[in-house]
């Protein structure tokens, strides 16, 4: 009786709240779901000086009239920002790549073709040739720069979350690692001498053990579902939904459970990425904005932690590791804060030391918007 009566008023108060939520669920699809994204991100998006002025500075305008950051935009940016540093051509493009990865999160493999649908001898075509919307540019800011990646699965910020994941630093290394990676499947990985990060965990009938993919996902749509997170659908039907909406991306059959897409990441990767974040020199931090400024020592440093740092994961070229699990606890083992180095880095990329107030101003009459997209 009693029993009933709790069940009552369960659904009395809360009821309205689930109906809200499931058909939130049901109709969502990838670009809802950016969209609700980006207004999850305003506080973040808000703390980003001039966006606008950042954006145009460097855009290049499409054959459709509208602007778009691209590969050479992000290069002019950063060699703006930091003319005295030099990064190889092979660096910016990783850096590119987790700009992309982030700009369309969780989504990103649904706006960019995959390897097999460029040219195959060039493992960077694919993701050298995209370009990023205005809103796009702003989310991977906010979630790179601004640190809004600490909202992703909770809607408040006292960092309460939807579910209680032990091995969440373990997932948050999954998605930096990720992000680093170009686009394929994990065969395409393993034959190229690669490894994919996205390799099928076993799943229960439970429906656990999602892959990263999913759960990058279900973590986001626990973020935009309309009602609090404290009360957010559970895991089972996250899960049903995040499948769907990366199937549907993919143009595959919505009854057959899709095989994720994964990221193939080289040992140079892991390297690069290394080198990157131990050059990176904070100076001072901006707690209310979540960043930080600072500057980037020389190659030479980096690079030699890089190497050794590098060398504990990796034999001619590939990973000497057995999964993924494996690969993030020995990332984590060598290099124990690579969450807060990899946000610096993006920090540090949009906030060097000192910018004078007029800089963007004086880089748009110097780069003028003359460039087109063929």
């Amino acid at each position: 009786m009693l029993e009933t009566l709790s069940n009552l008023l369960f659904d009395i108060q809360y009821g309205p709240h689930k109906r809200k939520v499931t058909e939130y669920l049901r109709n969502a699809t990838q670009e809802s779901v950016l969209e609700d994204l980006h207004r999850a991100l305003s506080r973040r998006i808000n703390e980003i000086k001039d966006p606008r002025g950042v954006f145009d500075a460097f855009c290049v305008e499409g054959s459709d009239g509208w602007k778009y950051w691209t590969l050479q935009s992000l290069t002019s940016h950063i060699r703006h920002n930091h003319p005295s540093t030099t990064f190889p051509s092979s660096t910016v493009s990783l850096l590119w790549r987790t700009f992309y990865f982030h700009a369309y999160h969780p989504f990103p493999f649904s706006f960019a073709p995959t390897r097999n649908e460029t040219n195959p001898t060039d493992s960077d075509s694919d993701s050298d040739s995209r370009r990023i919307n205005e809103p796009a540019f702003q989310r991977a800011v906010a979630l790179l720069v601004h640190r809004g990646t600490e909202l992703l699965g909770t809607q408040d910020e006292d960092d309460y979350f939807w579910r209680d994941e032990g091995d969440y630093s373990r997932r948050v290394g999954v998605r930096v690692l990720r992000s680093i990676g170009r686009t394929g499947s994990v065969s395409d990985c393993s034959s190229s001498g690669e490894i994919g990060l996205e390799k099928e965990r076993g799943r229960s009938a439970e429906g656990e053990g999602e892959t990263g993919v999913v759960e990058d996902v279900m973590d986001v749509l626990a973020t935009t579902q309309p009602y609090s997170v404290k009360v957010a659908p559970d895991g089972h039907v996250l899960g049903a939904v995040a499948r769907r909406l990366l199937g549907s991306g993919r143009g595959l059959d919505l009854n057959v459970p899709i095989v994720p897409l994964g990221c193939c990441v080289t040992g140079e990767d892991l390297v690069a990425l290394v080198e990157l974040v131990r050059r990176v020199r904070v100076w001072r931090s901006d707690q209310r904005s979540w960043t930080c400024f600072g500057a980037f020592e020389e190659e030479g440093q980096g690079k030699r932690m890089g190497t050794v740092l590098g060398g504990g994961l990796v034999r001619n070229g590939v990973y000497s590791l057995s999964d993924e699990h494996e690969l993030v606890l020995r990332v984590q083992e060598l290099l124990p804060d690579l969450e807060l180095r990899f946000h610096q880095l993006w920090g540090v990329l949009f906030h060097p030391e000192m910018l004078p107030n007029d800089s963007l101003t004086r880089v748009a009459a110097e780069h003028p918007q003359a460039s087109h997209e063929e």
